[in-house]
């Protein structure tokens, strides 16, 4: 019997061991899903938060995952390539957002996100990302100035084509002071964000209904 205890307590501190890299790998488990679940979300918090301001009407639906890509090389200056997200509310769809729409500035690429109405008006821009001067072209940013507001409610017919420029220029809109280069860019990326719309509202909501 006395020679038999080794062996059972070597067996029982096997099981035990055992038992404790279990519970440890649990608990990674837990802890990595965890963090994961917590990236998400703030992804998610993030993302809302950046183009709640431009989302068209009042949404019920996660608009994070209710997305498509779609790459273009007409419509815009240069080829794009963005995400298209969808705004619904009771099931039906009522605009959508492209972003990032990409353009080049003064200093660099401009990334932005434009909100179009399913009626094919502007809902909203705003900047995601530029390199423009401080003080100058910067003041696309609408943390800066409310210039981006001027785009709301346009559409393709209104104002007419002929208007879609600068006021000096002719147009109908205002540039920022010291920065028409950057100022034409983000006109130039809303018109054809419209354009790309009105050419391809049939295929983009055909996915969804």
């Amino acid at each position: 019997m006395a020679e038999r205890e080794p062996r059972v307590y070597r067996q029982a501190g096997a099981v035990l061991l055992g038992l404790v890299m279990l519970a440890a790998a649990l608990a990674i488990h837990l802890v990595h899903d965890a963090s994961k679940t917590s990236v998400e979300q703030a992804r998610r918090h993030h993302f809302l938060n950046t183009i709640e301001p431009i989302v068209p009407g009042t949404p019920d639906n996660n608009m994070a995952t209710d997305v498509i890509h779609w790459q273009t090389d007409r419509f815009f200056p240069e080829p794009q390539s963005f995400d298209i997200y969808r705004a619904r509310q009771n099931g039906k769809l009522g605009g959508i957002v492209l972003m990032p729409v990409t353009v080049e500035g003064y200093s660099g690429p401009i990334k932005m996100a434009i909100g179009i109405k399913r009626d094919g008006r502007i809902s909203g821009v705003t900047i995601l990302s530029h390199q423009e001067t401080p003080g100058l072209g910067a003041a696309i940013d609408p943390s800066r100035s409310d210039w981006l507001q001027q785009f709301r409610g346009q559409s393709l017919e209104q104002p007419a084509s002929a208007e879609w420029k600068l006021a000096r220029q002719g147009g109908r809109f205002d540039a920022i002071s010291g920065a028409t280069i950057s100022s034409a860019a983000v006109l130039d990326a809303v018109r054809s964000a419209l354009a790309f719309y009105a050419a391809n509202q049939g295929a983009v909501y055909r996915q969804e209904e």
